[in-house]
Parts: structure tokens; C-alpha cells; sequence
């Protein structure tokens, strides 16, 4: 029973991921205003495993496609934004420089949002705020926190075996 409990405590703690996964896939899902967002997001389900690629009849091409992300621009900044998981990885850990700043909504899913700009001011990152709060799962006219942090405080989460 010990060790029962303890292959089921491992499970809850992986369904749990899964579950946080999907329904921030399910967000991006809802937010995406055209087909190429949800082209990348159905790749990245098929990367993860989660779906399984078709075969079509004939070859395949494997196609290496840019990994694209959302900008809004100003005189002296831009605010970016990720669409899909894939793209807020990129964003936080290829994009975005040590110093630029990084926004996400506290404890729910939602886009990441780097801000790039020499004189950050106050309405520059209520701007961003504003939209990290648009595009995550809290947007329904409520209060939403927004946690933001240089970018260089930012880890990539690592599944350890504890």
C-alpha cells in the first residue's frame, strides 16, 4: 500500500501538469484569430505527444517553420507577445534579452510578454500588463494580477525527480 500511495502521489503531481498543459493550450485555442495560430498550436500538441500526426498519402516534407509571436509597437518600445506555449518559450528564452522585461498573469495561463525599450515608464508596462491580462485565462472583466520580473530572473522549469 506504501508504495501504491507513492507511485499515486507521482501520478496526481503528472495529471495535474497535463491538466495546467491542456488548459492553457484550450486558452490559446480560444484566443487565436486565424488558421496559422492554430496550425502551430496543433504542431505543438503533435510534438508533445498529445495528438498524433496523419499520415498523408505520398511523402512528407518536414518543414521548418519560424516561430512567430505577437508585437505591438511604440516610439520607443515594442511589447511582444507568445500565442501558444511554443512561442512563449521562445519568447522568454530566445527573444528576450537579460534585461528586458517579462510579464505573465499570476497562477493562470496566459501569454508571455516581453517588453524591449531603453526608458521603461509606467505607461509602457501598463500597457503590457494590459495585455497579458487580455491574453490569459483570467480575462472576464475581473482583477487580474500581473507578476513581472527582468527577463534574466526567469528559469526554465525542470521536471525533477524528487
Amino acid at each position: 500500500m506504501k508504495r501504491g500511495l507513492e507511485a499515486n502521489s507521482r501520478r496526481v503531481i503528472e495529471v495535474t501538469e497535463d491538466l495546467d498543459y491542456l488548459n492553457s493550450i484550450k486558452l490559446f485555442i480560444e484566443n487565436s484569430n486565424d488558421i496559422n495560430n492554430l496550425k502551430a498550436i496543433h504542431e505543438e500538441l503533435i510534438s508533445q505527444g498529445y495528438m498524433k500526426l496523419q499520415a498523408k498519402k505520398g511523402k512528407v516534407k518536414k518543414q521548418n517553420k519560424e516561430i512567430g509571436f505577437g508585437i505591438f509597437e511604440g516610439e520607443n518600445y515594442q511589447i511582444l507577445f507568445g500565442r501558444n506555449n511554443t512561442e512563449n518559450d521562445n519568447l522568454t528564452f530566445k527573444i528576450a534579452d537579460k534585461n528586458d522585461i517579462w510579464l505573465h498573469a499570476k497562477n493562470i495561463p496566459g501569454s508571455h510578454v516581453i517588453i524591449k525599450c531603453e526608458n521603461l515608464t509606467e505607461d509602457i508596462l501598463l500597457k503590457a500588463a494590459q495585455i497579458a491580462a487580455y491574453y490569459s485565462k483570467g480575462f472576464t472583466g475581473d482583477k487580474i494580477s500581473i507578476d513581472y520580473t527582468q527577463k534574466r530572473y526567469i528559469l526554465r522549469e525542470q521536471n525533477l525527480d524528487l
